[in-house]
């Protein structure tokens, strides 16, 4: 019992120290977040908006796009540098977990800025082979030309906000198998320590039970042995004199008195 109430408490500080842990990681995550934002978004989207409306030249569209792929790579290189920083912190806190506890090493989530990054690069080479004929285009069909750039604008957005979106998500996930593993060998030691407090409380009643049970024998035996010394006491013949004394107050109770001389 001392044993598994002492485990109990060991996994209690764990589970503190592991939300401590946790915090410093919303503290983090919050810097390494600050550099993606709608706002920051919106504001790019809305730039280049309008220079792929109000420009007509070749240079100025090529340009906008330009500025608006520059813009978003910079924020989401400024997420990738920090949440390497926080990984390093991360894998610290499984590696000492895992050693306390003597535990294998715990699969956990995972979060790569470098494929968001190679996907924006991707979209820009793509977008690179339209806009070097962007000088036909724009003579033959200059709505068409302005629909695709749009639409290159919209899908690097996309880009964008989901990365903002998965590094979020590993942030709130990143320390959960730790919690789960704190969590069920605390949940375990609960039901231990309870089961031994019922023991301990059956076994308590029973020691009850006992003692008053052998005080009710006690009795019993005291009251046992009266009854033996009373019959003891009715099995021995009554002496000559004592029967003689005995007969006449008996019989006196139903003959007259003696008449006085």
């Amino acid at each position: 019992m001392t044993h598994a109430k002492a485990e109990q408490g060991f996994y209690h500080k764990k589970l503190i120290l592991l939300k401590t842990s946790r915090k410093m990681i919303e503290r983090e995550g919050t810097l390494m977040l600050e550099p993606v934002s709608q706002v920051r978004l919106d504001t790019y989207l809305k730039e280049a908006g309008k220079a792929l409306t109000s420009s007509w030249t070749i240079v100025g569209m090529n340009n906008a796009i330009d500025t608006f792929f520059d813009r978003l790579k910079a924020d989401m290189s400024a997420l990738a540098q920090k949440q390497e920083q926080i990984q390093i912190m991360v894998a610290d806190i499984y590696a000492r977990y895992e050693a306390e506890q003597g535990l294998a090493p715990l699969d956990y989530p995972r979060f790569s800025p470098k494929e968001y990054l190679t996907r924006l690069d991707d979209l820009r080479a793509k977008s690179g082979s339209f806009r070097r004929n962007l000088r036909k285009l724009l003579t033959e069909q200059k709505s068409t030309s302005k629909r695709f750039l749009a639409t290159v604008v919209n899908e690097g957005s996309s880009i964008y906000r989901l990365y903002e979106r998965s590094g979020r998500d590993w942030l709130n996930n990143v320390l959960m198998p730790l919690f789960q593993n704190a969590q069920e060998q605390k949940h375990l030691l609960d039901e231990h320590v309870q089961k031994l407090r019922l023991m301990a409380s059956v076994d308590g009643n029973a020691a009850e039970r006992v003692e008053q049970m052998e005080v009710m024998l006690k009795d019993v035996e005291t009251q046992i042995a009266e009854v033996e010394d009373m019959i003891k006491g009715l099995r021995k013949p009554a002496p000559i004199h004592q029967q003689r004394k005995v007969i006449p107050l008996i019989t006196s109770q139903f003959s007259p008195a003696p008449l006085k001389k």
